[in-house]
């Protein structure tokens, strides 16, 4: 098993907030020996989030999307 993480947020791109939901997530997964095999950081764009993730779900048994790290005006909700 496999896992791939994908982190939402123009907060993580700029640099002004540190992705800590992804140590968590790699460690938590650790436990039961899953790997986090990739992670991949994308703006809050409603068709980036949706393009990364069909491809995390065509290379990976888990994946994972996390947001909120820094609340913004333009988070968005997204339903694939």
């Amino acid at each position: 098993m496999k896992a791939v993480v994908i982190s939402v947020g123009d907060e993580l791109l700029s640099g002004r907030t540190l992705n800590t939901n992804l140590r968590t997530i790699a460690e938590f997964l650790a436990r039961f020996g899953i790997p986090v095999v990739r992670n991949c950081t994308v703006r809050d764009d409603v068709e980036e989030i949706i393009k990364i993730t069909r491809e995390a779900l065509e290379s990976a048994d888990i994946v994972i999307v996390s947001g909120g790290l820094g609340i913004t005006v333009d988070d968005v909700p997204v339903r694939p």
